[in-house]
This record gives structure tokens, C-alpha cells and sequence, in this order.
């Protein structure tokens, strides 16, 4: 059903889940279709349907469905790192990220991924090119740990 309050349409619907026991249990969902046009609050409440049928969102879940927030580059992030190391490390170690980060985003398919899509092939990739260029193994542990540490730092910081 739509309505309209205001200068807004709103629209209301019942709403019944068979849950596993066999019973089921109804719900009453009232939303504000944010539209001023009667179409375009339909098409909200029909979509809102669909996605209740399609097992999509709960009855109770807001709507329309808040989007996550899109984890940022790591070229981005290092920043933030960075700053947040000059604070928390001693000056040495600091240097030590400093150097790291710098060589990490010297490889442009790591500095431009997302930090949620940095995989193991990636970073096989840039260890396979730090060694093709001669770089020691103990210099590429210490730029893989620089790597781990800004990861679990940025899963931390959600």
C-alpha cells in the first residue's frame, strides 16, 4: 500500500516468514520511499519486496541496504600507516617502514590494489621481482613484514 505524508510517499506491506519448525511469523514493514512521485515510491516498495523474496534482507533489516564502505589503495593507506608508525615505533623502526613502504609501492600492481584484494599472487608477484633484481631474501622478508603489519593494521581499523 502507498501513501503519501507530507510531501513524501510511504508505503507499508505484511509480510510472513515460514520459519524451520514449520511455523511462521508475519511482519509489518512501514518505510519512507524517499519520492515525491507516486511511480517512483511503487518501484521502491516492489524492490523492497523482491529482495525480502529473494532472501536478500530480513523484513526487520533497513532498506534500501546501507552499501559497505570500499576499502582504500594501498598507495592511501601507506599514508595513514605511516603517520600512525612515527607515533607508535621508535625512530629506527620508523625509518625501517619508511624504506619498506617505499620499495612496496615502487610495484604498481600492489601500490594500486585494494588492500581487500591484495592476495598471495600479488605479493609472490613483487617478492618474484625484488629477488629477479637482486635483492637479498632477508631485504624481501623485511619489506613481506612491513606488508603484514599494514594489513593487520588496516583489518584492525575496519
Amino acid at each position: 500500500m502507498i501513501y503519501k505524508r507530507g510531501q513524501t510517499y510511504w508505503y507499508k506491506f505484511a509480510w510472513s516468514i515460514r520459519q524451520r519448525h514449520g511455523t511462521s511469523r508475519s511482519f509489518l514493514v512501514r518505510r519512507s520511499a524517499r519520492a515525491k512521485i507516486q511511480a517512483e515510491a511503487e518501484e521502491v516498495e516492489h524492490e523492497h519486496r523482491r529482495a525480502i523474496r529473494l532472501g536478500e534482507v530480513h523484513p526487520l533489516d533497513p532498506w534500501p541496504k546501507p552499501q559497505a564502505p570500499e576499502a582504500p589503495i594501498l598507495r592511501e593507506f601507506t599514508t595513514r600507516f605511516l603517520e600512525y608508525a612515527r607515533l607508535h615505533v621508535k625512530e629506527s623502526s620508523f625509518e625501517f617502514y619508511a624504506g619498506a613502504v617505499a620499495r612496496l609501492l615502487a610495484f604498481p600492481d600492489l601500490a594500486n590494489a585494494q588492500i581487500s584484494k591484495v592476495n598471495p599472487e600479488i605479493v609472490s608477484r613483487f617478492a618474484g621481482s625484488r629477488k629477479a633484481a637482486g635483492v637479498g631474501v632477508s631485504a624481501i622478508i623485511g619489506d613481506l613484514r612491513t606488508l603484514r603489519r599494514l594489513l593487520r593494521l588496516a583489518f584492525e581499523w575496519r
